[in-house]
């Protein structure tokens, strides 16, 4: 009880002394850092209890609103204050996003080269591709040829066998045409 009793007497203590201005406009401003959460102008006027003048409350808040140790929201008539949140400077965010921003562009340049090569690469890619497909071919087509000669080769020495004597073209030719001939009369 006797703890309870001395709280009273000193908040009527300070309410009867009277503060100056600064004193005040620090109670103002020490109350919405304790609370750090958004207050209209009455809300703190009745949580100060009094202590300081209601037409000095929305003074104060005011001006610590225009001097940036407080935020103030409007909302239509109402004006709703709240602590300025610490933090760095804007000028850190201007420099840290320029710096982002920088770093974005050489990215997307190293991106691009990077894309050029790559494309550079499949194009050589696709010619060795190429290029192999072709030796590929003229490899079975020797393969072929070799193997044609060599039915060729077989051919002839056959028939050199049977007859004993080397067909000749031109007989060959004359033969042919003596069929057709024979084959027209018919």
């Amino acid at each position: 009880p006797k703890a309870a009793a001395g709280k009273a007497a000193a908040k009527a203590e300070a309410k009867e002394r009277k503060l100056t201005k600064e004193e005040m406009e620090a109670k103002v401003l020490e109350y919405m850092e304790a609370q750090n959460r958004p207050y209209n102008a009455q809300n703190v006027f009745d949580n100060l209890h009094g202590v300081v003048p209601k037409a000095q409350v929305f003074a104060f808040l005011d001006t610590l609103a225009a001097a940036g140790k407080l935020l103030v929201k409007e909302y239509g008539k109402t004006k709703v204050y709240l602590k300025a949140q610490g933090g760095p400077d804007t000028a850190d965010f201007e420099g840290e996003a320029k710096a982002l921003e920088e770093g974005v562009k050489a990215d997307e340049a190293n991106f691009k080269e990077t894309k050029t090569r790559l494309d550079q690469a499949k194009q050589s890619a696709q010619g060795l591709r190429k290029d192999r497909a072709v030796v590929l071919d003229s490899l079975a087509v020797r393969k072929e040829v070799a193997e044609l000669e060599g039915r060729l080769s077989a051919l002839h020495a056959a028939a050199e066998k049977e007859s004993g004597a080397k067909v000749d073209e031109a007989e060959l030719g004359s033969v042919e045409r003596q069929c057709v001939e024979v084959h027209r009369e018919w």
